[in-house]
């Protein structure tokens, strides 16, 4: 996520949470979870580069 984040010179607050508390507060519970604009984009697999553009690209 990071990676294209910074190829796409796209301006972004990018988190990783690994906190069971607060990855519970979202209710989802497998992991990874892709959320963008506190939305939930994907769960529980991990998504290629060109997934992640194009999710970044309509968010």
């Amino acid at each position: 996520m990071i990676a294209v984040v910074a190829k796409e010179g796209i301006t972004a607050d990018v988190q990783h949470i690994n906190s069971l508390a607060q990855i519970a507060e979202y209710g989802v519970l497998p992991s990874p979870v892709l959320m963008i604009n506190g939305e939930i984009k994907a769960k529980g697999r991990l998504l290629s580069l060109s997934e992640i553009k194009k999710l970044l690209r309509f968010a």
